[in-house]
């Protein structure tokens, strides 16, 4: 509603920007403060399984939402959705810890490596989530109903995955991460030459289980880094770093015509998670 509203895109940034950085600064911070630290890989594969499990039907029901009454209803119904979501907080216990922050501290004696593993996750995050289903939409598939059913059908693997791989990686950390970075990127290889509907259930179903498996053991070594470092100038370094690659991806977009160059950036990236 843009053109219309006349509502400017910067400040839908500057919204987004603010909701990210409150959000997801105390989303971790909360997170890595409360977690035992003896089954990491446990605890994030759960917390992944509540929130994709309760997100199964979501894109299904979005797509038949869109393109039967078009996107405000929808909007309508995420914005319902997402208050009725903060009444549960005001009923839990606010824990509150008094300590100093340091800016400096937060990035003194941080490894180039952890920049670029940070940096990775972001881009490929980015790349899944935004470019992704608008190649599969505009290239391929052209209906809102089909997308939604591959994203479900992709979330629905990764379920398949998740308990087994936080299991795993519980054990075998390192391992379980080469095995799905390695994976990833070959499946994001295969995504740039998807061009049929076929090939794009296919290719986002094995997504899923190969995210999966890099993702869980990736962001358990992060919760275990901000406790070594100090959990609120840790998760500080991982938001500004995750941040600078998203930002990158799309500052590279601006100058690229084929949407499916950023498959293979997605591709790079997740071998550089590796580098944590």
């Amino acid at each position: 509603n843009i053109e219309t509203s006349g509502f400017p895109l910067w400040a839908l940034g500057i919204i987004v920007g603010i909701h990210s950085g409150l959000f997801w600064t105390s989303y971790h911070t909360d997170f890595a403060t409360v977690s035992d630290g003896k089954h990491l890989d446990k605890e994030v594969g759960f917390v992944k399984f509540a929130i994709k499990i309760s997100g199964v039907m979501g894109p299904v029901i979005g797509g038949a939402i869109i393109a039967t009454f078009g996107f405000n209803p929808l909007l309508w119904i995420v914005v319902i959705l997402l208050a009725l979501s903060v009444v549960p907080l005001f009923f839990s216990k606010d824990v509150h810890s008094s300590s100093n922050i340091s800016i400096r501290r937060a990035f003194k004696g941080k490894k180039v490596k952890d920049w670029i593993a940070l940096a990775a996750s972001g881009l490929e995050n980015s790349v899944a989530g935004v470019l992704w289903p608008i190649f599969i939409f505009f290239t391929v598939i052209s209906s809102f109903e089909t997308v939604g059913l591959v994203t479900s059908v992709s979330l629905v693997i990764s379920l398949m995955f998740i308990i087994i791989t936080g299991k795993l990686a519980d054990k075998h950390r390192n391992i379980v991460m080469r095995v799905g970075s390695i994976t990833n990127a070959i499946v994001w290889g295969l995504k740039a030459f998807a061009t049929s509907v076929s090939m794009v259930f296919v290719t986002d179903s094995l997504h899923g289980a190969t995210k999966t498996l890099m993702s869980v053991p990736f962001e358990a070594k992060t919760y275990k880094n901000a406790e070594r470092q100090g959990v609120i100038e840790y998760v500080l370094f991982r938001a500004i770093a995750v941040g600078i690659g998203s930002a990158a991806l799309f500052v590279v977009m601006l100058f690229v015509t084929d949407i499916t160059t950023s498959f293979w950036l997605g591709a790079g990236s997740s071998l550089l998670f590796l580098l944590l």
